[in-house]
């Protein structure tokens, strides 16, 4: 029943951000990101690291329907994974993944524009870092190989989550990727509807977050707040949640995104959380939590 009830958790969640963000039109965005998948769904060459990402366009084409489906679907499920992938009692597990849907890089921004392919990389993350720490390695193993198709970072995260070296064999799929797409030349094949700046920074390979988070780096709003009640992982400090969150921000070197990028060392972070928050204070934490004045995904 645990399960259960986390799934209705994320549901939940997910369901009040979708009414009071949309009401009855669901009309969401496609990102400069979407336009690259759409592109390649249709067949069409697109640049690094986007050509790396080759299985969510090859499953959901450039039909927007199963991208919205796939995100649902992948979102609902990380209430469960959170659950089995947390030790604690039933209400530890039920407050963890409270605390992961509620958190707007994971959850909010994949509602507000679901054609990316963090959703899907997100949940096979989480899946097979709960399989490794479970003991099932062989089925952990096939999703860090999985995971590194929909984002090639995935298998990195997925390690640092089950403190496991094991994972990190899925980078074998990016390579792979990569010696097929390299002789692409990345200028030639720049969707028309990626932003001038955007498709300038791709095509001459430049750090473009170091460009677009310029005087960001230091700003609480931006790079902390949107962790809401997760702030409290820096009571306990540990080497597992020191490199998740150097790993989650060192993203925003090559990137201009910020809190979906950074937000991906969810695992330490949350793991780290559960031993300061105590039973009787879990509901408002997660009452703060998903509804405090910086739970944004975009500033």
């Amino acid at each position: 029943m645990i399960y259960f009830y986390a799934t209705l958790i994320a549901v939940g969640y997910g369901g009040l951000h979708f009414v009071s963000r949309f009401g009855s039109r669901y009309d969401f965005k496609v990102s400069p990101d979407g336009v690259q998948y759409l592109a390649a769904g249709q067949g069409r060459h697109v640049p690094l690291p986007y050509n790396l990402r080759w299985m969510a366009p090859r499953l959901f084409r450039d039909r927007l329907l199963l991208w919205c489906l796939a995100s649902w679907v992948s979102m609902a499920v990380l209430g469960p994974l959170a659950a089995w992938y947390f030790e604690g009692d039933w209400a530890i597990k039920l407050f963890a993944a409270a605390l992961v849907v509620g958190l707007p890089g994971i959850v909010r921004i994949n509602i507000a524009m679901p054609v990316l392919s963090d959703s899907t990389a997100i949940a096979a993350m989480l899946a097979g870092a709960a399989c490794f720490k479970r003991g099932y390695f062989w089925v952990g193993l096939g999703l860090a190989g999985l995971s590194a198709t929909f984002r090639e970072a995935a298998p990195i995260f997925m390690a640092l989550a089950a403190w496991s070296p094991w994972p990190l064999a899925g980078l074998a799929a990016v390579l792979l990727r990569y010696l097929q797409v390299r002789r692409w030349t990345d200028a030639e094949h720049v969707p028309a509807m990626f932003s001038e700046k955007g498709a300038e920074a791709v095509a001459t390979k430049r750090l473009h977050g170091l460009d677009g988070n310029k005087g960001i780096w230091f700003r609480g709003a931006v790079m902390l707040m949107p962790w809401g009640i997760c702030l409290l992982a820096v009571l306990n400090p540990s080497w597992q949640l020191g490199l998740s969150l150097l790993a989650g921000y060192g993203q925003l070197i090559p990137a201009s995104d910020k809190v979906r990028l950074y937000q991906w060392a969810f695992p330490a972070v949350v793991a780290a959380v559960l031993p300061s928050v105590s039973k009787k204070w879990m509901l408002a934490a997660v009452l703060f939590h998903w509804w405090h004045p910086w739970n944004v995904y975009s500033f």
